[in-house]
């Protein structure tokens, strides 16, 4: 969390009492590539990928130290907000809780949607790999540092680039769309 929870309150009670549109700015909540696996999806099992069964979300970091675990999983639960929906439990274990080094949290979203995240050591530098699996196959999304790379592991072929695009643009683009469709 970017704030202290007085603030967030107070935040929210001003957005309240003056009708206002806020969001929180989590940047790659809006990345062409996620969207594109979120669109995918079949939550109704018709696809050839079939029901959901699992999420999973396995981060690579190179320094795992508590502070930057937690920060970097309060990042991540952003990416998995549109695959799960509202969260609304989460559990997790770890080996030394100094340190959250091994550390796998369940996250339950509405409709009974359940991820995994999990952190391990970085060997080829700070990167992600977001799976989606049903009961006909799985879909994959490879998320280096430098978000100009991510890229569908199911689509080789697929190499298209994000040199273009703008996480703060994306982010005020999705602040107008709500704005619409407040009024």
């Amino acid at each position: 969390p970017a704030c202290e929870a007085i603030v967030a309150f107070e935040l929210d009670m001003i957005r309240h009492d003056t009708r206002s549109v806020l969001l929180p700015y989590r940047p790659w909540r809006w990345h062409p590539a996620l969207l594109q696996l979120v669109d995918s999806v079949p939550w109704e099992g018709a696809a050839a990928q079939g029901r959901v069964e699992q999420v999973t979300l396995d981060r690579e970091m190179q320094e795992r130290d508590p502070q930057r675990v937690l920060a970097q999983l309060a990042r991540d639960a952003g990416i998995l907000h549109p695959l799960l929906g509202r969260i609304d439990r989460v559990g997790a274990m770890g080996g030394d809780r100094r340190q959250l080094t091994n550390l796998t949290v369940t996250l339950s979203g509405q409709d009974g949607r359940i991820a995994r995240w999990t952190v391990h050591p970085a060997t080829g530098g700070p990167r992600a790999r977001l799976t989606v699996v049903g009961t006909g196959g799985s879909r994959a999304l490879e998320m280096p540092h430098e978000p100009q790379r991510w890229r569908a592991i199911d689509a080789p072929d697929n190499v298209e680039g994000w040199d273009d695009w703008d996480p703060a643009t994306a982010a005020l683009t999705a602040l107008l769309e709500e704005n619409k469709k407040k009024k």
